[in-house]
């Protein structure tokens, strides 16, 4: 996640402090004291609907793709849900509370883009996303850079892989 491109010339690890853990055992017992804020995101629901997504969506967040995956989708099948992730975000939440922090909870339709582009200049001191990944391999006589060719699943995902595409292009869509 450290090496997202916030914009043309600096990553993620470059605006944020960006430490991986093993274990949510790491975070909790941790005896540093500015650590009290998380977002959860789990259990998502990837068939969340393309109206959903639209309504969900802010008109102020964009997102700069240089890559489109609509050659890429052809053969794509829709998202299934993984297993146990909404039981591994409620335990986490309900771990990090019990230790004094202060968790969001986003899950089924509630685990949008939007919501994670929303976080963006909040001081949250731990981001755990539950979801599936992915990675594809842009053409050989492209020019796009291969670390914008991979994304995330949230909710709504399964509409945009299937071709489903939000209409006012606001990159809401799940990926």
């Amino acid at each position: 996640i450290e090496s997202l491109p916030v914009n043309d010339t600096l990553f993620l690890s470059d605006v944020y402090d960006i430490r991986r853990v093993s274990s949510t055992r790491n975070i909790v017992l941790n005896e540093n004291p500015d650590l009290s804020d998380a977002a959860l995101f789990g259990g998502i629901d990837y068939n969340q609907g393309v109206a959903s997504i639209k309504k969900e969506a802010s008109s102020s967040t964009q997102v700069d793709r240089s890559f489109t995956w609509s050659k890429k989708r052809a053969n794509r099948s829709p998202l299934d849900q993984l297993p146990n992730a909404l039981v591994e975000v409620k335990a986490i939440n309900t771990l990090l509370t019990e230790q004094g922090f202060s968790a969001e909870l986003f899950t089924g339709t509630a685990a949008t883009e939007d919501k994670l582009y929303g976080l963006s200049g909040k001081k949250k001191h731990i981001l755990h996303i539950s979801t599936h990944g992915f990675y594809m391999t842009p053409d050989t006589d492209s020019d796009i850079d291969p670390m914008r060719c991979w994304g995330l699943a949230f909710a709504g995902a399964n509409s945009y892989i299937l071709n489903e595409k939000v209409a006012d292009h606001s990159n809401h869509d799940g990926i």
